[in-house]
Formats: structure tokens, sequence, C-alpha cells
């Protein structure tokens, strides 16, 4: 997730230096983002093209799917460490990466542009697919209610104290879910990634179903602890414990 904090300083430079666009908004006030977004951006923060950069809190929606052509560039970047929630209200954050294969193989292989990336936001109700890291969400981020597949990279790239819930992730390739430090992971279902399904450090991982990924179905840094997950089918075994911490808790898991 280094790449996020290789590109944060360029982008608050463009939001300090460019004048405020002029956006749509929504009957409830929500600032709506849609392609045509992308030729003049956002209030604060105008920019031509991708990323779409967020400058100001407040709550986005999209009222459109997003396409982004070049699998280095981010469809969505927040530049602001606090109060920005989106919705994708159904829609689809689509780039050019392919996936193929039972174990999915994607081209390009090294695509580092993700569908949205930011500081301690909060994304729900969507799709990403086609980019090279699905979503990568700094400190204190939520990420719900997302199918997050067939992109070049991890799924979801979440960093510590962060909540990833109720998501359908697959087909990516690389980890499915890969969280920090102190991260609540549950509800999720996670599935024919081609590394781990889960990885976490330090994390509570409860009530995920983690299945046919290439590698371990869940592989944590203890101490973490899991409760009530079905590990089942992955390529690596259901569990990895790295136990350089004083141990891990699993209680009710079905993982044979």
């Amino acid at each position: 997730m280094t790449r996020f904090h290789q590109a944060l300083s360029v982008a608050l430079f463009t939001a300090a230096v460019l004048a405020p666009g002029v956006s749509a908004l929504g009957a409830d006030g929500t600032i709506l983002i849609n392609q045509s977004t992308s030729i003049n951006g956002l209030p604060g923060c105008q920019h031509s093209g991708f990323p779409i950069l967020i400058c100001q809190p407040g709550s986005y929606r999209l009222s459109g799917n997003l396409t982004v052509s070049d699998p280095n560039t981010d469809a969505i970047r927040v530049v602001i460490s606090s109060d920005v929630w989106i919705d994708l209200n159904g829609f689809v954050i689509r780039g050019p990466v392919q996936c193929t294969g039972a174990t999915p193989s994607c081209s390009p292989s090294n695509a580092t542009g993700a569908g949205i990336s930011g500081l301690s936001v909060s994304i729900a109700n969507g799709m990403v697919t086609g980019m090279g890291f699905g979503i990568s969400v700094e400190q204190n981020g939520r990420v719900e209610n997302m199918q997050v597949y067939e992109n070049g990279s991890d799924g979801i790239d979440a960093g510590d104290a962060c909540t990833v819930a109720n998501n359908n992730v697959y087909r990516n390739g690389g980890t499915g879910v890969l969280a920090q430090d102190g991260c609540t992971i549950t509800g999720n279902t996670v599935y024919n990634n081609a590394s781990d399904g889960i990885f976490a450090n330090n994390s509570n991982v409860s009530g995920n179903t983690s299945t046919k990924n290439s590698s371990y179905g869940v592989n944590v840094d203890c101490p973490a602890t899991l409760i009530g997950n079905t590990i089942t089918g992955n390529g690596g075994g259901s569990f990895n414990l790295n136990t350089s911490g004083t141990g891990c808790v699993l209680v009710n898991n079905v993982a044979p």
C-alpha cells in the first residue's frame, strides 16, 4: 500500500492549486460521481481525467458506472483523512485487467491502479473489477457490501483498524482480503483467489467463508481471534497461524 502514499503528495498539490469544480448534487445533498466527473473533477479538487480526486469531506454517490482504460491509474482517490463516505449505489468501477482460468491468471499482472484508494474512507454497495487492486484503504477505513472480483492483485487491502464486512471477494490475482493491525474482518465470502483468502495481522476474523483459494484460507499473525469461520478446500490448508505474538484464539470454526 505504499503506492498510495507515493501518489498522495502529488494529489494534495493538485488540489491546492486548481480551482473548485462544479458537481451535481443528489436530492439529499450527496455529491454525485459518474464517468463525466472525470472531465472537470469535483469541488475543491478539480482535475482532468482519472483518478477522480476527493479533497473535501462529505457523502459521495455513484450515479453511473466508471470505466478506466489505464490499468495503472486509480478510478477514485481520496486525499483527505476523515469523513468521506462513498456509496457505489449498485454501480461498477471497471478497469482493463483480464483474469482467466480456474486459478486466476491476470493480465497485465503488475497493474497498480485501484478502484478506490484513500485514507479513513468508508466504501459500500457496488462492484470493482478489472483494476490492479480492487480497493485500497488506509487507517480506520471501512469496506462493506461490495463485490470485488477479477482484479490483478489483491481484492481489498486495508490498513490499521479497518473494518471489512459482508463483501464478496473472488477470483483476484493476489490475496482476497489483506488487512493490517487491529482490523475487524467479518461476514465476508472469499473464494478462488490466487493467494490467501484472508491475510491479517493481529485482527478479529469472524463469520467469514473462505474456500478454494490457492494458498491458505486464513493466514494470520498472532495474537488474533478467529470465531465462527468456514474455511474449506483451500490449496495451502485451512489456517496458517504465525505465532510470533502471544497466540491466537480459535472458537467454533469449520476447518477440516
